[in-house]
């Protein structure tokens, strides 16, 4: 099949706007058309328009490709060194507890939990506010049972302290899943809640246009508190010139809300 072209890409925004209510317009180009290509070319179809009129009669590619766009991808204290930055900065900061954290998207909830994970190493109260925009990404975060697998990579010791595991499953322990408050919620309407003390927005840029990116973080600053944190992953950066912000660890993509105008 020929390279999408722009009308093609168009015709897909809409298609999200209309049929998953999703801001189409919001993605980049190219991010776009990584979702879409390799499923018309898996099924043969010639036109995006064709393949996005048999999704009518086809739910479960309907499905497939919406994961897709909404890149459902997590793990349990991703870049640990991010996690351990945040950490000092929290206790450095003037904030007293309970700590309030907003994870959003947080997908299936890997990332709620490790922020959950990182009260509990620092020894504060706090809540961690979990939102997404999907009803089944929420129900497997409600249920909090992961495969095994998914803590290969996490230190020892945490999951020790913070899991148990049975039969080839892993369930963080009470005390962390009642920090944990799930929320449907599309990031596209704003950040839901307010008096943050982080936000946590991680590898979800490099798939937005610059001008949605600005909106998120204006929405991270009305929700903040002074001094609060924004969180970003670790290959995206704060578009320069946004008032208000400052790099409180620029290695890390951690920036500081100093406040001001919201």
């Amino acid at each position: 099949m020929r390279e999408l072209a722009p009308a093609d890409i168009e015709l897909f925004r809409e298609w999200l706007s209309r049929e998953a209510g999703l801001k189409g317009e919001d993605y980049r180009d190219a991010f776009l058309a990584r979702r879409i290509q390799p499923r018309i070319e898996a099924h043969g179809f010639t036109s995006v328009g064709g393949y996005l009129k048999a999704l009518k009669a086809w739910p479960s590619e309907r499905e497939m490709l919406l994961s897709r766009v909404l890149v459902p991808t997590t793990e349990f204290m991703r870049n640990p060194e991010v996690w351990a930055s945040l950490g000092r900065l929290l206790m450095e900061a003037p904030f007293r507890d309970p700590l309030r954290i907003a994870s959003a998207p947080c997908s299936t909830g890997e990332e709620a939990f490790s922020a959950a994970i990182l009260m509990e190493e620092l020894n504060r109260k706090g809540t961690v506010v979990a939102a997404d925009r999907s009803p089944r990404a929420l129900a497997r975060l409600a249920e909090a049972r992961y495969p095994e697998r998914a803590l290969e990579k996490l230190d020892k010791n945490l999951v020790w302290r913070y899991f148990k595991t049975e039969n080839g499953w892993a369930t963080p322990v009470q005390r962390v899943r009642r920090k944990v408050f799930p929320l449907l919620w599309d990031i596209g309407n704003g950040i839901p809640g307010s008096g943050f003390h982080a936000v946590l927005v991680r590898n979800l840029f490099i798939y937005l246009t610059q001008e949605a990116q600005e909106r998120v973080i204006k929405a991270a600053g009305t929700t903040l508190e002074p001094g609060g944190f924004l969180v970003l992953g670790r290959v995206e950066r704060m578009p320069q010139g946004l008032p208000g912000w400052e790099k409180a660890d620029g290695e890390c993509r951690i920036y500081r809300w100093k406040g001001g105008i919201r």
